[in-house]
């Protein structure tokens, strides 16, 4: 039975396919171009925010997350929908040989999971 493809969880044309369904949430592979991104606002503190996974299941109403979606069918389907990203590992690995390749002697501090949208 072919997989069920669903083309409006990113920003790109790129359809990605279903990997499984997580109770009444679609779970999508798609390969991310970056896993590091440069810590800002409250958490500026941290080098870095690493996410793995955009969405969630639970599609709780009070979420402030679902807010930070690019576009309204995101936001519409907020808890149906979880986007992993399927090349994290090697993504992080390759970041972080280029921050060590900058700062040799200092590991980047990392907040995990700030906003996994």
């Amino acid at each position: 039975m072919a997989k069920s493809e669903y083309e409006g969880y990113t920003s790109k044309k790129a359809i990605v396919r279903l990997w499984e369904k997580f109770g009444s949430a679609g779970v999508y592979k798609q390969k991310a171009q970056s896993i590091l991104t440069k810590a800002t606002g409250y958490i500026g503190s941290y080098d870095f925010t690493l996410n793995p996974y955009r969405g969630y299941q639970y599609g709780c109403s009070y979420c402030y997350t679902s807010a930070f979606r690019p576009n309204p069918r995101m936001r519409r389907n907020w808890g149906k929908w979880v986007l992993v990203k399927e090349n994290a590992v090697q993504r992080l690995e390759t970041e972080l040989a280029m921050w060590f390749d900058k700062h040799p002697q200092t590991p980047p501090s990392i907040y995990m999971s700030s906003l996994t949208v």
